[in-house]
């Protein structure tokens, strides 16, 4: 009689324990979960936030007349000297250092605000996204591939219904970066390598499997686990 009280005793033990550790995890699986959903409304809404502050800016540098002045009489110089001031204003004002430029309507560079030395370049073999324009009017933004993986607002410019040109706004994921690192959490952008041919500022990257990771700052601890 002992022996079999013994084993009923296991039996129900073995049972209590299991059922234990069976809703542990259960906990635990949902708790992931749900830390996962939210992260990744959080994730949703910040690139969406981040896109429409580019867009509102390209929009307002769309309506500047200096830039639309000098950009309708091809003065680069003027162009350069108008938007790098204008977004070294902002950078002094907001410690926000933000990326613009001004594209021809052939596709070539006009204006950076970052730097004065490729203008004139041809970007047209980089930049398909923007045939998006002979059949829309409005300005977009969206996550695009050009030499570097980034956001990207583009505002196009008409003078007299004539296509001149194209303003944009560049941001790359640092900022998102940042935000997630503040919870807690390490974001990580990667890039499928064959992209690579376009975003050629990006061909010294790490590389993980057959991804480009986009992040310029990361945590080396976390990329054994990221292969």
């Amino acid at each position: 009689m002992f022996k079999n009280l013994l084993l009923i005793t296991v039996f129900i033990s073995v049972i209590i324990i299991s059922v234990f550790i069976y809703f542990k995890y259960e906990i635990q699986d949902q708790k992931i979960d749900y830390v996962l959903d939210q992260s990744t409304v959080v994730l949703d809404a910040q690139l969406k936030e981040k896109q429409m502050d580019a867009l509102q800016l390209a929009t307002v540098l769309s309506k500047d007349k200096g830039l639309v002045n000098a950009l309708e009489n091809d003065d680069e110089d003027l162009g350069y000297i108008i938007l790098s001031n204008t977004m070294k204003s902002i950078d002094d004002s907001t410690g926000r250092f933000i990326r613009a430029q001004i594209i021809t309507a052939e596709y070539n560079i006009f204006a950076r605000s970052w730097d004065d030395i490729y203008a004139g370049m041809p970007l047209a073999d980089y930049r398909d996204d923007l045939n998006y324009f002979k059949t829309h009017k409005g300005g977009r933004t969206s996550i695009e591939i050009g030499r570097r993986l980034g956001i990207k607002a583009t505002v196009p410019v008409y003078v007299n219904d004539a296509l001149i040109g194209f303003i944009e706004v560049i941001s790359f994921f640092e900022p998102i970066t940042e935000f997630f690192r503040n919870l807690g959490i390490d974001l990580y952008v990667l890039m499928n390598q064959k992209h690579l041919d376009i975003a050629v500022l990006m061909r010294d990257n790490l590389i993980i499997n057959e991804y480009v990771l986009a992040n310029r700052n990361y945590n080396h601890a976390n990329i054994q686990t990221l292969n």
